[in-house]
């Protein structure tokens, strides 16, 4: 089945796929089409952000259909977490969130000494 796409500002694709295919498999088709990593791509059909573990079948999503493509500007490093984590867990925000959660933590534990000695390393 043909797929449109569409992209918030303009830009458009198309893709041959199947019912069958999940939403994250179609983000990173599209993702190569679209020179970004499948990360930054948000998918919306009729008003509803879609899944990454459904079906396109799952949406009703048929043959011609226009698929909303957002795509996010996030920080790099966001992206490169958010990338490794979707290959390993395929759940990437709750890795991301906890991963946070872990940093605040730590940054939260620095003492005034722990940051000086970074500081002095910097400065000589």
């Amino acid at each position: 089945m043909l797929i449109n796409f569409k992209v918030i500002g303009g830009r458009t694709a198309s893709l041959q796929t199947s019912d069958q295919t999940t939403i994250l498999e179609l983000k990173r088709e599209l993702s190569q089409k679209l020179g970004i990593t499948s990360v930054q791509i948000t998918l919306i059909y009729k008003g509803t952000k879609l899944d990454n573990k459904k079906t396109i079948a799952s949406y009703n999503i048929t043959e011609n259909s226009t698929v909303n493509v957002m795509i996010s500007k996030l920080p790099v490093f966001e992206l490169k977490l958010r990338e490794y984590f979707a290959s390993v867990s395929g759940d990437p925000d709750k890795c991301i969130n906890e991963f946070t959660k872990k940093y605040n933590e730590y940054l939260d534990s620095l003492n005034v000494n722990q940051i000086e000695r970074v500081c002095e390393n910097l400065a000589g």
